[in-house]
């Protein structure tokens, strides 16, 4: 079962993920995924752990601007962690700022002795 350590511990890999994002730090949010990661945007596009890093961490996908996210609940299983948060978001995509608050279930894996983001699904709420 994860303890409250763990806990805060994915607390800052959700702040790692954010601050991956807007630098755009592909080898820095490499490291918090999964090998089998899978991921659903708010606008139901599947992609895996590949075509997440290239879809918002090239030079020609969606660039974060800011990612700011607020748990709403966390639930504990035995190696893996449910979260979900709401995320402020804003971004830019072939010179257009946009942006928008999502509600996101995120799931997280222990695997030896580490939490990897393992499965996330993102739906607009606003």
């Amino acid at each position: 079962m994860a303890r409250p350590s763990d806990l805060d511990h994915i607390a800052g890999l959700l702040q790692a993920k954010a601050s991956a994002l807007v630098r755009q730090s592909s080898a820095d949010l490499e490291a918090l995924l999964d090998e089998e990661f899978t991921y659903i945007n708010a606008r139901g596009e599947v992609c895996d752990r590949h075509q997440y890093l290239d879809r918002y961490c090239s030079e020609t996908g969606l660039r974060f601007l800011k990612q700011e996210t607020t748990v709403v609940r966390i639930v504990p299983f035995e190696t893996v962690v449910a979260v979900v948060l709401d995320c402020e978001d804003e971004f830019e995509f072939r010179g257009e700022r946009s942006g928008g608050l999502y509600r996101a279930l995120y799931m997280f894996r222990k695997q030896a002795d580490r939490w990897l983001w393992c499965a996330g699904q993102a739906t607009e709420i606003r």
